[in-house]
């Protein structure tokens, strides 16, 4: 490689270049020292050396005789742990992080069945960004353990300081197990790290990696439900994996187009006819039960819509046709009412129109509501556990079908008995799927 410098007019008498090269991802030189120019008729100073630093440091680690157990947890080390309470020694696909104080440092274990890497962080919110990070990376028939800083959502920027100790490693059954100690203050020079005597949120996450590269986290990550303290009492910490916002998301949605969409529906369906002149409030008791019905889907739908775009603070890349569906049934949701307050009266010549055109986007939103759900049941931020969830979903759509066939055939005296069954069998559906929500 041949360099071309022009010098300004106000240059120095003399000048040294420091060259960085990267032969690879994991092996680079830092601030290499080239020759020093000097301008003509001027002494050239004493040469300085400079220690160019590799990137790729490393320590040499030792090899994990056994597995981590979880025995001791909350009372000699905390623990995190998904599933919750699972035990690393006897369950392979345990995720598994603890630690302990140990006098002016701290240890941490790390286990996880992945292809690529496992990693913790610790955060000072429940944001990804800005977070200290440690990593296990898989490289071949060996593990890299290394210290990163995450500023945002991309790649982690690994330390070139060597400030991990006593660090050692296993691979058995797809499962990355890897432990170090990490002294509680580090020297100022470590300005990504954080001090270990503060407390902090934990994220734990793992996915692919290549040569070294880590790729984006194959599941959401793991974070405790609260702070800790890294150097504070022992305690049995729990987490998740679906951020809060996410799983209103979620239970607003199936509650408004699986259960009150669907009563609405039969309500003005099948008892607009048998309750002709019942009156509430100066009008018609079905209207009045569907009009609310109605207005409460609403009303979820959009809160429901807001959710994600406050979690992610703008427009999910990594969402597939989810948000686009759930917009066209944002859009159809609101065109409902305000079409119904532009309704002709119920002898008018062109009612009908009206009649066809509410029917239409009715159904519309219904149908592209529960393609919607069924999509967004497992995406990463939610991801319920399948296939049993979509079993459970795939359940309300058919007791609905089930519960209109019935209707279209009834008997006049049944209609309050069906309906009273089918509410049941919807309800304890829609608690199945709610409860899910609430455990992942």
């Amino acid at each position: 490689v041949q360099v071309i410098w022009v010098a300004p007019s106000d240059s120095p008498s003399s000048v040294q270049f420091l060259v960085t090269v990267a032969q690879g991802y994991k092996e680079y030189w830092v601030k290499s020292p080239g020759p020093v120019v000097s301008q003509n008729g001027v002494a050239p100073p004493p040469q300085t050396t400079f220690g160019g630093s590799i990137g790729a440091q490393t320590t040499t680690s030792s090899i994990l005789s056994r597995s981590f157990t979880s025995e001791g947890c909350g009372s000699m080390k905390s623990c995190l742990r998904d599933p919750e309470g699972c035990d690393p020694q006897n369950d392979t696909a345990c995720h598994f992080l603890s630690f302990r104080a140990l006098g002016s440092s701290v240890m941490f274990e790390l286990s996880g069945p992945a292809e690529g890497y496992v990693s913790f962080a610790l955060s000072q919110d429940k944001w990804m960004g800005k977070d200290d990070v440690y990593l296990c990376i898989r490289d071949t028939d060996r593990v890299e353990i290394k210290a990163a800083y995450v500023s945002g959502r991309t790649h982690p920027v690994y330390s070139s300081q060597n400030i991990l100790k006593d660090t050692a490693w296993r691979l058995s059954d797809g499962v990355i197990q890897c432990s170090f100690r990490r002294d509680i203050i580090l020297p100022p020079e470590n300005l990504n790290r954080f001090s270990l005597d503060q407390i902090y949120y934990l994220f734990m996450a793992h996915g692919r990696a290549e040569d070294g590269r880590t790729h984006r986290h194959d599941r959401q990550p793991l974070i405790s439900t609260y702070q800790t303290k890294i150097t504070g009492p022992p305690e049995d910490l729990t987490g998740s994996r679906s951020p809060l916002l996410m799983k209103y998301h979620g239970a607003f949605m199936l509650i408004a187009w699986t259960s009150t969409v669907s009563a609405g529906v039969i309500m003005a369906r099948y008892f607009k006819p048998n309750w002709p002149e019942r009156n509430i409030l100066g009008q018609k008791v079905w209207f009045q039960l569907h009009r609310m019905l109605m207005a409460l889907t609403v009303l979820l739908t959009l809160v429901g819509f807001v959710l994600p775009f406050m979690y992610r603070g703008g427009w999910s890349k990594r969402a597939g046709i989810h948000p686009y569906l759930g917009c066209v049934v944002m859009a159809l949701a609101v065109i409902q009412p305000v079409m119904a307050l532009f309704r002709p009266p119920p002898d008018a010549s062109r009612r009908y129109i009206f009649n066809w055109m509410h029917f239409g986007t009715g159904t519309a939103a219904q149908v592209v509501a529960v393609v919607t759900i069924f999509l967004g049941i497992h995406q990463q931020a939610l991801s319920l556990p399948a296939p049993w969830s979509t079993g459970v979903l795939a359940a309300i759509v058919v007791w609905f079908v089930l519960a209109d066939l019935v209707l279209e055939v009834h008997q006049r005296g049944f209609l309050p008995i069906v309906l009273a069954i089918y509410l049941c069998g919807n309800l304890g559906f829609l608690t199945v799927l709610l409860w899910t929500i609430s455990a992942v």
